[in-house]
């Protein structure tokens, strides 16, 4: 999602400094690259879709947010508006007792990580 934003910005320069074809080169890979994330890192669980931290592509897949609270930016970056289906699911999801790294009776309700495993993380804040 990094790269994703960061080729809009350069296109918006490109499109700002007159090179037209190099904006619109750079135009089909951000929309390859949102494709891509919503067919290869969204899946069903529990019933609803969300967001994936990770895939081979096939069948395998990773529950996990690291650094705790990653997946939260994805609207920070605008991949998704904040009332996003698959984003509010996915929010849902790790802030809930389905994700093993939540702590929901913490003094600070917050997402832990396997480097820190037992105390949520301030990164998540």
């Amino acid at each position: 999602v990094i790269l994703w934003r960061g080729l809009q910005n350069l296109r918006k320069i490109l499109f700002k400094k007159g090179k037209i074809k190099k904006a619109q080169l750079i135009n089909q890979k951000i929309e390859n690259i949102h494709k891509g994330i919503h067919k290869y890192l969204v899946k069903e669980i529990e019933g609803k879709k969300i967001f994936l931290w990770s895939t081979d592509g096939k069948e395998n897949f990773r529950l996990y947010n690291d650094p705790p609270g990653n997946l939260g930016t994805l609207c920070f970056y605008r991949f998704v508006d904040k009332d996003d289906p698959i984003f509010k699911n996915t929010i849902n999801y790790y802030y809930s007792s389905l994700y093993p790294y939540y702590f929901e009776n913490a003094s600070i309700n917050e997402l832990a990580c396997d480097h820190h495993p037992h105390t949520p993380s301030g990164l998540g804040l």
